[in-house]
C-alpha cells in the first residue's frame, strides 16, 4: 500500500499545524507505513516514505490516534501497511495521523453466536478480531454477496476499515476439499467419481484443462494416469476441480 501524492501533502500539512502546537519543544516529523508492530511494548516500526528506512517509534496513553478524517483510533486498529503521518519527540509519538490499510490475512475462526470472525493477519501472524456488524459487506472477489454462515475458515480476506468499525469483507473464497479414493475416470477425460471418506457417497467432480493433477511427491500426471482406488485430495468449487493431489494405489 502506497499513500497517493495528494494524501501525502495533506497529511504532511496537518502535521505542520501539530508541530506547531508542541510550543517550545522540537517536535519532529515524519510520513510512512507500518512495517510492524509489537503489542507488547506499543512500538511501531515505520518505514519512511522517502527514504525507506525503518524507525521504532513508542506509543503511549497519551498519543492521539486519529484517522485522516478525524476518527479516533486505539493502538490495537493499527495495523501492517497503515500510512501514518506521525509528529513525535525523540521516537515517543504524541500525534499519529492514520491512512488505514487494508487488513489482509485468512479466516482463522468463525463465531456465528457473537458475530466475529479472527483473523490470522498476513506475514505477522497477529490474531485480530473483527465484528460483523448487520451493516458490513461481504462478498467475494467477482460481487457474489456472502452471509457470515458462508464464511469458512481458511478463506483468505482483504478488509477495509472506518475508523474503529470494520465496513467491507473482500473474500477471496478457499475451495471445498473433497478426499476419497477413486471408483472411475470418465471415458471423455472430463470428469472422475470419487468414493468420499466418511460417507462412502460416490461423488462426481469436473476436470478441467486448468486442472492441477499431481501425485504427493509433486510429480504432475495427466488424469488417464489415475486408476481406481487412487487416494485422492481434491479441491474444487461447485464440483469443478482446481487441484487433485493423487496418492498413488500400488499396483495389483
Amino acid at each position: 500500500m502506497r499513500l497517493r501524492r495528494s494524501g501525502l501533502v495533506a497529511m504532511t500539512g496537518l502535521l505542520m499545524v501539530f508541530g506547531l502546537s508542541a510550543g517550545r519543544t522540537r517536535a519532529d516529523q515524519m510520513v510512512g507505513f507500518i512495517h510492524s508492530i509489537n503489542p507488547e511494548t506499543r512500538t511501531l516500526v515505520v518505514e519512511g516514505d522517502q527514504t525507506g528506512n525503518k524507525y521504532d517509534v513508542t506509543i503511549n496513553d497519551q498519543t492521539t490516534l486519529m484517522t485522516a478524517s478525524g476518527q479516533t483510533l486505539k493502538f490495537k486498529d493499527l495495523k501492517k501497511g497503515d500510512g501514518v503521518g506521525i509528529t513525535h519527540i525523540g521516537g515517543n509519538a504524541f500525534r499519529v495521523l492514520v491512512n488505514q490499510a487494508v487488513l489482509r490475512g485468512v479466516v482463522e475462526r468463525i463465531d456465528l453466536d457473537g458475530k466475529k470472525i479472527v483473523i490470522d493477519e498476513a506475514d505477522s501472524g497477529r490474531d485480530v478480531d473483527v465484528n460483523v456488524s448487520d451493516n458490513m459487506v461481504i462478498e467475494t472477489k467477482d460481487g457474489k454477496v456472502l452471509t457470515l454462515k458462508q464464511l469458512k475458515t481458511g478463506d483468505g480476506v482483504g478488509i477495509s476499515y472506518a475508523g474503529s468499525t470494520p465496513t467491507k469483507v473482500v473474500v477471496n473464497v478457499k475451495p471445498t476439499e473433497l478426499r476419497g479414493h477413486v471408483e472411475s475416470v470418465g471415458a471423455d477425460q472430463k470428469s472422475l467419481v470419487i468414493k468420499e471418506i466418511g460417507t462412502n457417497a460416490n461423488v462426481s467432480v469436473a476436470v478441467t484443462p486448468n486442472t492441477s493433477i499431481l501425485t504427493t511427491s509433486g510429480q504432475t500426471i495427466p488424469l488417464k494416469d489415475l486408476k481406481k482406488g487412487d487416494g485422492v485430495g481434491i479441491a474444487h468449487d461447485a464440483s469443478v476441480a482446481s487441484k487433485i493431489v493423487v496418492n498413488v494405489a500400488p499396483a495389483r
